[in-house]
């Protein structure tokens, strides 16, 4: 079954009696929440301890001046598709910063302001000795271990290093002695690297996943990749020496270890998605994530009693040692948007759906958490909003459509529409009591179901639904009643009667998303990985309509004016927003701050027709206000 490529979302086609919107340039696209992303991990300097980093599995570095209460982005020249896999702050100059990603190690000098591409090659870890400043990285993907004496202005290989480093510690209090971690045991240097020792006393022979180093007793502390109770993780007590098992029978999988450096014995472990601590070494572990999943990185600040937890729904602080947490993700606009959507009425409302489905009343910059709305598929989570009923939406789930009709604060659901996966939801402009779902269905048991469908209508605004098969895109005509095209791989469709029967009008084609005009009867609009095509003829024949849209740019999206029929829009993948004064037949990019997004929802504000909301992939929801003439 042919999974859709891309995300896009249907044009809202309300009308308003104002100015045309003129091409601006020069305007500049801002970041504007969600405040949510999953933080990988944290980096902070001991001498600087209210400034703290964050290392986003997608989404770039953020920062924050103030314990980590509020965040600000510090990755504009990361490529923010990339995972950041390490981060480390200069213990002496604490605006040195490294970052290293899937396939670059970065430097910056000014506290993340810029960044500077050191050397070529992901880095999956990095250590700095804290005296002489030498740096120590473990290439990605499992490469040598890497060093440099010069500020990472050149970088060596260390030829007596173990293959295949993943991880790295170094000692605090005598940083000539290092820690490595690889897929099959646990090494350590004596003399910053030169010669290297495999530590085998109590230590089995498994993965290393994390290493952590306390500084007030020098305790080593090793997780593994196993799943054993008794063999998760380990202590050591002279250097590496020797090891006893430290994680009480009580741990799981723990791909995180931190140290408390102001309470010696205090060590804490993420562990299959909770928060464990010990205050005595290892010997026993108690839950300590109360109102929170802890699935990702995990920070005790230096000089304060302050936790940082990266989770799927943002990062979460505690000053109480973990009996407690809050929500501590203000600035921190990193989701991947996977729907957006405007109300019509109130077009300062927007809908996003990320890691849980968002709300704001004010066009962005305030999102509210919607506590109620269930999880959006986690693949595509289309949103669609009532052009006629202000407050109601669906949302797309897996298996089915949810709905709400008071703005988000309760949901009702389907969830029997024969393994559904949702692609697009479209509400019917000339009769919302009629709503489309289309997407795919699930490989899993769904395959030889008699029953699996991959397209449904409503005729009762989402109360029930009828299997009509044909398309995995569906768009209703915004001039015509009963008139539906749909997308089906390479073919577009065509019904009459709102899907019943269909009939064929074009095929060979590779399109993402289509748009019917809603000024030209029987003009249709469409974006794909060859850019923008436009159809006269109710889409039976297509030709391109991207003059000045790179040939290399897949449109995502395309979104019309709904009163100057000449005034077009198109979101691509990593080269911005484009936009047409002249019905398609030139366009020019439309504005910066996109540069390296993907582009997946393209939203215009019908009121003021010169606001434009964007879904990425890493950056959230970017807006823009075009200028005028």
């Amino acid at each position: 079954m042919q999974k859709r490529a891309v995300l896009s979302v249907l044009l809202l086609f309300i009308l308003s009696p104002l100015a045309r919107p003129a091409l601006a340039g020069i305007d500049q696209w801002t970041r504007v929440g969600p405040d949510t992303g999953l933080a990988r991990m944290f980096a902070a300097a001991p001498s600087r301890p209210a400034t703290v980093y964050a290392g986003l599995s997608f989404g770039g570095v953020f920062r924050s001046l103030d314990g980590g209460a509020t965040w600000s982005f510090a990755g504009t020249e990361l490529n923010l598709h990339e995972r950041v896999r390490a981060l480390a702050v200069d213990s002496r100059a604490p605006e040195d910063l490294w970052a290293g990603t899937d396939h670059g190690l970065y430097h910056s000098a000014n506290s993340g302001a810029r960044w500077v591409l050191s050397r070529h090659g992901g880095a999956s870890s990095i250590v700095q000795n804290p005296v002489t400043s030498v740096l120590y990285a473990a290439s990605y993907p499992a490469g040598p271990v890497l060093r440099s004496a010069d500020g990472g202005s050149s970088w060596q290989a260390l030829a007596g290093a173990p293959p295949g480093v993943t991880t790295l510690a170094i000692d605090p209090v005598q940083p000539q002695i290092l820690y490595a971690g690889t897929a099959t045991a646990m090494f350590k240097s004596a003399n910053g690297g030169a010669h290297w020792t495999k530590l085998t006393r109590g230590l089995p022979s498994l993965p290393i996943a994390a290493i952590a180093v306390d500084p007030r007793s020098r305790t080593v502390y090793v997780a593994t990749a196993s799943v054993i109770p008794g063999q998760i993780v380990y202590r050591s007590d002279d250097e590496g020496e020797h090891w006893t098992s430290a994680d009480g029978g009580v741990l799981h999988y723990t791909y995180a270890l931190a140290v408390d450096p102001g309470r010696q014995g205090a060590v804490w472990a993420v562990s299959s998605g909770q928060l464990f601590r010990s205050l005595d070494r290892g010997r026993t572990w108690k839950r300590a994530d109360t109102g929170i999943s802890a699935g990702g990185a995990l920070a005790v600040l230096p000089g304060a009693a302050t936790l940082l937890a990266g989770t799927d729904t943002g990062i979460f602080r505690s000053g109480n040692q973990g009996a407690s947490w809050s929500l501590s993700s203000q600035g921190l606009d990193a989701a991947t948007i996977l729907g957006l959507a405007l109300d019509p009425s109130r077009p300062s409302r927007l809908y996003a759906a990320a890691d849980g489905v968002y709300r704001t009343a004010t066009g962005g910059g305030r999102w509210a958490f919607l506590p109620n709305a269930p999880a959006p598929f986690d693949e595509n989570g289309p949103l669609a909003t009532d052009p006629h009923r202000p407050g109601t939406a669906y949302l797309g789930v897996s298996g089915g459509v949810a709905r709400t009709t008071d703005a988000g604060n309760h949901w009702s659901s389907v969830r029997n529409l024969s393994c559904l996966l949702p692609g697009s939801i479209a509400v019917d402009p000339l009769d919302s009591s009629v709503v489309y779902a289309a997407g795919d269905y699930s490989d899993t048991g769904c395959g030889l179901f008699p029953g699996a469908c991959a397209s449904f209508r409503s005729d009762d605004s989402g109360q029930t639904w009828t299997c009509i098969r044909v398309g995995q895109f569906l768009a209703p005509d915004p001039l015509q009643a009963s008139r539906v095209y749909a997308l089906s791989g390479t073919t577009v469709d065509v019904s009459a009667d709102r899907g019943a029967s269909w009939s064929l009008l074009a095929s060979d084609l590779n399109f993402y998303v289509l748009v019917p005009d809603p000024l030209r009867p029987g003009t249709l609009w469409a974006g794909g990985p060859e850019g923008v095509f436009r159809s006269d003829d109710g889409g039976r024949t297509w030709s391109h309509s991207d003059s000045g849209i790179p040939q290399n740019a897949q449109v995502t999206a395309v979104v019309l004016d709904p009163v100057d029929k000449d005034v077009l829009y198109a979101g691509t993948l990593h080269n911005g927003v484009f936009k047409s004064a002249d019905g398609g037949l030139n366009w020019g990019e439309l504005g910066t701050g996109l540069e390296g997004l993907n582009v997946r929802f393209l939203v215009l504000d019908p009121r003021t027709r010169t606001t434009l909301y964007a879904g990425t992939d890493a950056a959230g929801v970017m807006k823009l206000r075009q200028s005028a003439d």
